[in-house]
């Protein structure tokens, strides 16, 4: 290699890539890229399941990041339902934590339990909803605009709180992101390995910056704070975004410089979980990470059991040289 750098077409061509235009615009070519690849899908108008949120319609030939994962053909080293918590799992779930971790008695959390059990399909199906009309709408959109969005849904009664919601939502997302090429509501697909199926995945929101460097952040709205989800919800959180990562290599976008957070949105119930009272966004979260130190390698592995890669071996930014050498 060093050969073929000393020599005028060695140096000319290293040079070439150091400062390529390439480089300079390679935020917008990922940008018009993916523009090309993006898929027209709805959101699913069914509730779904209370602790995943909404999901998107497909075909019986075409699985999700979250029926993937519900499948028959996922499992992490060998364990093929550490996420197929039926009702009465989840429920038997919930009331160990309403007694071992928020102290209540054990009648205290039976009825509180009863309460979710008994508004089941209204939970799954306000969560749903409350993710369509936040996709569905602009944060200069005017109150009538929220409330017909809210319309026969549990939301109508607080529809003021809905664009103060999205507000909240993407001046979080964007505080950091003013130079970044923005975009919303993206649907991907990539071939499965071994099977007939393909998959799609959804992304809310995604950010590129001018160097080409990718921030996803995918909304999750729940009936608790982020602080009281169980482990097991949060790994699902996680395998979804590492199939998206998976996606995007899939379909030639390098995800090495892929940061992934979930936007935790709260929807707070009156007593008998009647009507909604109170929509609370949160900050968002980086799910790839903790403390700073990258933690998503084991996911990625397991995802990419399941969608090959068509991201080039060597990429511009892993080793200038090497690809001169090439």
């Amino acid at each position: 290699m060093l050969e073929e750098l000393s020599t005028n077409e060695g140096l000319d061509a290293a040079l070439a890539i150091l400062f390529s235009k390439d480089l300079e615009h390679k935020g917008e070519n990922i940008h018009e890229k993916l523009k090309d690849l993006i898929k027209e899908y709805k959101f699913s108008k069914s509730a779904g399941v209370i602790n995943d949120g909404v999901d998107i319609e497909t075909d019986g030939k075409t699985f999700t990041t979250q029926t993937i994962i519900d499948s028959a053909y996922f499992n992490v080293d060998g364990d093929v339902d550490m996420f197929r918590l039926n009702r009465k799992e989840y429920l038997d779930n919930l009331h160990k934590r309403y007694t071992e971790q928020e102290g209540l008695t054990d009648d205290e959390a039976t009825r509180k339990c009863q309460q979710v059990d008994s508004h089941w399909d209204k939970i799954a199906k306000d969560a749903s909803d409350l993710h369509r009309i936040l996709a569905s709408t602009r944060t200069d959109d005017d109150i009538r605009t929220f409330m017909g969005a809210a319309l026969n849904t549990s939301f109508y009664g607080v529809a003021d709180q809905l664009q103060p919601t999205l507000q909240e939502i993407k001046r979080n997302i964007r505080e950091k992101h003013a130079k970044h090429i923005p975009m919303q509501n993206i649907n991907l697909e990539a071939k499965l390995k071994g099977l007939a199926e393909k998959i799609v995945g959804h992304i809310d929101y995604l950010f590129i910056s001018p160097n080409g460097d990718i921030e996803i952040f995918n909304l999750k709205v729940s009936s608790e704070p982020s602080s009281k989800w169980d482990s097991v919800k949060k790994e699902k959180f996680r395998y979804q975004l590492a199939f998206l990562k998976k996606i995007l290599e899939y379909n030639g976008i390098s995800s090495r410089d892929i940061k992934l957070s979930i936007v935790p949105v709260h929807i707070e119930y009156d007593e008998n979980f009647d009507s909604v009272v109170k929509i609370t966004p949160e900050r968002y979260q980086s799910y790839d990470s903790i403390g700073g130190q990258y933690i998503f390698k084991k996911y990625e592995q397991v995802a990419a059991q399941y969608i090959d890669s068509n991201v080039p071996t060597l990429d511009i930014n892993d080793s200038i040289f090497t690809k001169v050498n090439q």
